[in-house]
């Protein structure tokens, strides 16, 4: 009975989990997430302005009570590629080839048990106009990059709540998304609630020991770990 109780209750909910080729659902098993930042733009935001928005983010994600989530910032780094070389870099791309409608893309590389051990986000430099002081005419940078972090951490998008975090889509101006709601925290709750990942910060056992192995990054991620923007009160379809 108690089974069957369980599984009505997860249905009250749509998130969903990311999961790599072997089927296995993604979660870091050890806090703290690093991650480092190249704040270079083509917007004409500061350093300042990107790791405020940033901070918001991440913070926003570690204030679910019901979840154990810890980011760590180490500060700059010049990266400004996809790929798994240790340094999980969130960066902006001036030379975007992808749809334009994109946001951003999260790519995670994980073992096959589902372990994640590294990510990257990529933002759409090109086609988008990244702001953090509330225009209505342009994309909230702390909106997108909450929404990014939430693949970060394995969820996938959710479809029922359009102003959940993890919905695929946003509109301009919007910053709803910079709060996870419910649906989101009941994701990060299953996959970070009881049991919830250790802090190695200071431990001097290198997490290492199974790094000798080498993560694949799955290609299908990089096609859900995606915010799509959207125009407000544009009647056209571009």
């Amino acid at each position: 009975m108690s089974l069957l109780l369980a599984l009505a209750s997860t249905q009250t909910f749509a998130w969903t989990v990311l999961e790599n080729q072997d089927g296995a659902e993604l979660r870091w098993v050890e806090m703290p997430i690093t991650f480092a930042v190249n704040a270079g733009n083509a917007q004409g935001l500061s350093a300042g302005d990107v790791t405020l928005a940033l901070n918001g983010a991440h913070k926003a994600w570690e204030g679910v009570g019901t979840a154990t989530i810890d980011f760590e910032d180490q500060g700059h780094t010049t990266v400004a590629t996809v790929d798994y070389d240790q340094v999980n870099a969130i960066y902006f791309d001036a030379g975007w080839t992808l749809d334009s409608e994109l946001m951003a893309i999260t790519a995670n590389w994980s073992y096959s048990d589902g372990t994640v051990v590294g990510f990257d986000i990529r933002i759409n430099d090109r086609d988008h106009e990244w702001v953090t002081n509330g225009r209505g005419d342009a994309d909230d940078l702390q909106n997108m990059l909450t929404h990014e972090l939430g693949h970060c951490l394995g969820l996938d998008h959710t479809t029922v709540d359009e102003e959940a975090t993890m919905y695929a889509a946003a509109i301009s101006g919007e910053q709803v998304k910079r709060v996870p709601k419910a649906d989101d925290q009941a994701g990060v709750q299953y996959l970070y609630g009881n049991g919830s990942p250790v802090d190695v910060s200071e431990s001097d056992t290198a997490a290492c020991s199974s790094l000798d192995r080498t993560p694949a990054s799955w290609a299908g991620l990089l096609l859900m770990g995606l915010m799509i923007g959207r125009r407000r009160s544009d009647p056209r379809c571009d």
